[in-house]
């Protein structure tokens, strides 16, 4: 990554809260707080990544079906009231495979934006 965070320490620094106070001339101590992004931020498991070849498990629940190892596919997710939605396909997600890269994934059928 660009400013030297793995993945991990991106995802964190995106939902971390900083919390402040200020002392004003009288004493009075007022709280607030800021954060990265605005907007209502959570992690959200997109999918699933393919950590090894496809093959034979022992004890496997199928046989005639392949199987992978894999570890979960994290990314940011916007919580957006339902009202603010002006297209439907930004709601619905789709299946995608990329063998290539052993990704399973789900994904937007229009992202809103991305960051």
């Amino acid at each position: 990554m660009a400013d030297g965070k793995d993945g991990l320490d991106a995802l964190l620094s995106f939902l971390q809260v900083n919390h402040f106070s200020e002392i004003d001339d009288n004493g009075k101590v007022s709280w607030a707080s800021s954060r990265q992004e605005k907007g209502w931020l959570v992690p959200v498991a997109t999918g699933f990544h393919g950590i090894t070849d496809l093959g034979q498990a022992k004890n496997q629940r199928d046989p005639t079906t392949p199987h992978r190892f894999a570890e979960s596919l994290v990314t940011l997710g916007e919580f957006i009231m339902p009202y603010r939605i002006e297209n439907l396909d930004t709601m619905l997600w789709e299946y995608f495979t990329d063998l290539e890269r052993n990704l399973y994934i789900c994904k937007q059928k229009q992202p809103i934006n991305e960051i």
